[in-house]
């Protein structure tokens, strides 16, 4: 009996060293640990840049997936620019991401121009963020805390409700309530929604 007790305490252990070992890179992410380097995440300049890096009193990362040739991408410009002043106010760092790691710098920055986006802009050459973020399509956002938890991915509005079908204005500003909810130490109440556009191209 005492030798089987004995089994019993060393595999339970072992099953908890194995599951500590597992969790390492995600409390990395999600408890304030190092975040790693993303050496495939650029800026318009060509320079390395770790978006998780610590700067100022950040509340939150909004990343917005685009691409310059995706017309359901494009129309959410309007919707982009309410966010921002409605949001960076309090903290919240917004990036435009291109995803595509073909699509050409002078592409983006034409595009950049045009918007006049005034937040962070990087391009996804690794599509590092891709995985990280769960994104399927563009435009679509992911929403993490400041220590790299992703707490809310899917579509901005639910303008396009399906492929060919566009409402005149959404019913329901799905990112806006979702950042609003976390701002305020609430639970977001929807952590996961499909988003309808252009598929992003997968690199090997």
């Amino acid at each position: 009996m005492a030798r089987h007790m004995k089994y019993c305490r060393s595999g339970r252990m072992m099953a908890l060293a194995v599951l500590a070992f597992m969790l390492i890179p995600w409390l990395g992410w999600t408890v304030g640990g190092t975040v790693p380097q993303l050496d495939g995440v650029v800026d318009l300049a060509g320079t390395v840049v770790n978006p998780f890096a610590k700067e100022g009193q950040t509340t939150a990362h909004v990343f917005l997936f685009v691409a310059v040739d995706c017309p359901i991408s494009n129309k959410y410009n309007p919707e982009v620019k309410r966010l921002v002043n409605e949001f960076a106010r309090r903290g919240v760092r917004f990036w435009l991401v291109y995803p595509d790691p073909e699509t050409p710098t002078e592409a983006i920055r034409k595009q950049v121009q045009d918007f006049r986006f005034e937040g962070k802009v990087i391009s996804d050459r690794k599509q590092e963020l891709v995985r990280k973020s769960q994104v399927r399509v563009t435009p679509e956002a992911a929403l993490f805390s400041p220590a790299g938890e992703l707490i809310y991915h899917g579509r901005i509005d639910d303008r396009f409700p399906a492929l060919g079908v566009e409402r005149t204005q959404p019913t329901d500003r799905t990112l806006a309530v979702a950042l609003t909810s976390f701002l305020s130490g609430r639970i977001v109440p929807v952590k996961i929604t499909q988003a309808i556009g252009c598929p992003i191209p997968t690199t090997p």
